[in-house]
């Protein structure tokens, strides 16, 4: 009985000591570590050209994960003049009121207990995404939210030698001598997808009684689409992977269901469980609970299309002839690169297969995300300024009377590239960089130190390691310092005078700009007729102003960037050539940072065929 007794205490004594080390450890992880380091970082800080350092109040544990939870939450407000482009209300504005009038915040920020500044300073932004780069990496809280969708042995998620080792060998795959030849494969697969919409929405219209139009949430088929093209260009089409498979279903089905059902079920734990970022280390993924088991199910799924895709590439290349050449995509140019950088053995070393399908995972997911909220984001402003929608068609309608670019639908023929795509088509370039400056798919990059060091003008920031900087791209690129009259949507902002001329506009001075801002703020906008007639001051970027960063910069900036908006280029002339859109009347403007910028409420659009355009072509 003794015996016992004693090894019970001896139990009881062990859970005592192990909790109270939990709690020990817990009261130094989430309280008095973050306290001290925000000391140090206090006391370290140098005032330079009169900025201080803003400080929000410490709240244990949680940091201001309530408040910016709440703030995706608040609720929408409805699509006026003067709040068509605003993002106010939500995440961004909960950001900008942490930078306040200044550069810095030190806060708890989205991170939880961690230590955090967040930044709108763009020497400080320079150092940490470019000249220092090398001293940071991917915060525990990013890793934790990224890996369940993308994997862990990617471009996003490695960090040092291996980050390096790997962006020299897909470099090459994402130049743009490379990713031009992919304008036409961009372009069929843009007006194979845009035709069957047309034809649904005929159909539709027609089992209506032949008038009216089409209603629909643009989000899910703007990301089918985007996904067709990408399976196309990259890969070469998913359906490439049938045989490899064994699976009866499409493989391009089940990479949509896959994604969709991912993406879904992971932004409702990034935005309604605490636990992924009061857990350090991504902890709350390894739980076996049954979203976390569904999750890694569609992501093995993934790897199950993505590793038969290249099984039957490896097959198709083994069959040819000495004469016949390889597919040109994204997925040969991989299987194709090496790393010569350090010359001898290592010069001949390439990607082996799971690094190919890892990276193909992240470009299916992010590349395909990433372009579907912009074009998303896109056709909102355009139906919000449809004398732009009209602008970017006429210019289209322009270019195919040229015979010129192969990416203008409906009916453009396949061509050679022009030497720079990006710029073929000026205004609906205008437009999707006006949306990626309003909407960035990434509206808050954050980088974390692995060392002790200084960033920013005179070493104005002590950061010691572990401090995470946020950079808030969505405040920097509305911010009137940099941007003159940021709330307005203006694609002119990207235009050359004489592109500016021909369309019939004026540009402003920054002076006049600044007064457009003034006149929003006191609720006295300029007219529609104003807006019209002016144009707002270029903005010419350089390597080291930082002030837009849809894609961050630097050696962890995207590397897929240039394949984003070649596509886009692509799509956005296509569907607007085809379709009459306007916004829904039950459209609720609530845009939310999750893993991309979305519209929280859904963004639906009446469409109907465009009257007398000719069908499009595939």
């Amino acid at each position: 009985m003794m015996d016992i007794l004693a090894e019970s205490l001896t139990v009881t004594n062990v859970s005592v000591s192990i909790a109270a080390s939990v709690l020990v450890a817990a009261v130094w992880f989430y309280v008095l570590s973050p306290l001290y380091t925000r000391s140090v970082i206090r006391a370290a800080f140098k005032e330079v050209d009169g900025q201080k350092l803003g400080e929000t109040k410490f709240v244990p544990i949680f940091g201001e994960f309530a408040a910016v939870g709440a703030a995706k939450f608040t609720k929408g407000i409805p699509v006026a003049h003067a709040a068509r482009c605003t993002m106010e209300n939500f995440e961004h504005g909960v950001v900008r009121d942490t930078l306040g009038r200044g550069k810095f915040a030190l806060a708890q920020g989205n991170l939880a207990y961690l230590p955090v500044v967040t930044s709108k300073c763009r020497d400080v932004n320079h150092d940490v995404l470019i000249k220092q780069s090398h001293s940071f990496g991917k915060p525990d809280f990013v890793r934790a939210a990224l890996q369940p969708v993308i994997g862990s042995n990617n471009l996003v998620l490695l960090d040092g030698d291996a980050h390096a080792s790997r962006r020299r060998l897909l470099s090459p795959a994402f130049s743009i001598s490379n990713l031009k030849h992919l304008i036409p494969m961009f372009a069929r697969a843009a007006r194979l997808h845009v035709s069957r919409v047309v034809d649904e929405t005929r159909a539709h219209i027609a089992g209506h009684g032949g008038n009216g139009t089409h209603h629909r949430e643009v989000l899910p088929w703007i990301s089918r689409l985007t996904l067709d093209v990408i399976g196309t260009a990259a890969f070469g089409g998913f359906e490439a992977a049938s045989a490899a498979s064994g699976s009866a279903v499409s493989p391009a089905v089940r990479v949509a269901n896959a994604i969709d059902g991912l993406a879904e079920e992971h932004n409702a734990d990034l935005t309604r469980n605490p636990l992924y970022v009061l857990l350090p280390r991504g902890w709350w993924s390894m739980v076996p609970t049954a979203k976390n088991v569904s999750k890694a199910a569609r992501f093995k799924e993934l790897c199950r299309v993505a590793d038969a895709i290249i099984t039957s590439r490896q097959a198709h290349i083994a069959s040819l002839g000495a004469d016949e050449p390889p597919p040109h995509d994204v997925l040969q140019l991989m299987i194709d690169a090496r790393d010569a950088s350090e010359g001898g053995a290592r010069a001949a070393r390439r990607m082996d297969a799971a690094s190919i399908r890892d990276e193909g995972l992240l470009l299916i997911f992010a590349g395909h995300e990433t372009t579907a909220v912009l074009l998303t984001w896109s056709l909102f402003l355009l139906t919000q300024f449809p004398e732009w929608m009209q602008a970017v068609r006429d210019e289209a309608d322009a270019a195919r009377a040229r015979g010129g670019t192969p990416f203008l639908a409906p009916g453009a023929p396949d061509a050679p590239a022009p030497d720079d795509p990006l710029k073929a088509l000026p205004v609906a370039y205008g437009v999707l960089r006006e949306a990626l400056r309003l909407y960035p798919p990434v509206a808050l990059y954050s980088r974390m130190a692995t060392c002790d060091l200084r960033v920013g003008k005179e070493g104005r920031l002590f950061l010691p390691k572990g401090t995470t900087v946020n950079i808030a791209a969505g405040v920097i690129h509305r911010d009137p310092t940099i941007w003159p009259d940021p709330e307005a949507f203006d694609p002119c902002r990207w235009m050359s005078d004489e592109q500016v001329a021909a369309l019939g506009r004026t540009r402003m001075t920054v002076e006049q700009a600044a007064d457009w801002t003034a006149r929003r703020l006191r609720g006295e906008p300029p007219s529609a007729a104003e807006e019209t007639a002016a144009a707002h001051p270029r903005y010419v970027p350089s390597a080291s102003d930082m002030a837009f960063l849809p894609f961050a910069a630097g050696a962890t900036g995207c590397i897929g960037s240039l394949f984003a908006q070649f596509e886009a280029i692509c799509v956005l002339p296509a569907i607007v050539s085809a379709l009459d859109v306007t916004l829904a009347g039950d459209y609720v403007h609530a845009p939310v940072s999750l893993m991309t910028t979305r519209p929280r409420e859904g963004l639906a659009l009446e469409m109907k065929p465009r009257e007398g355009v000719e069908p499009l072509v595939a």
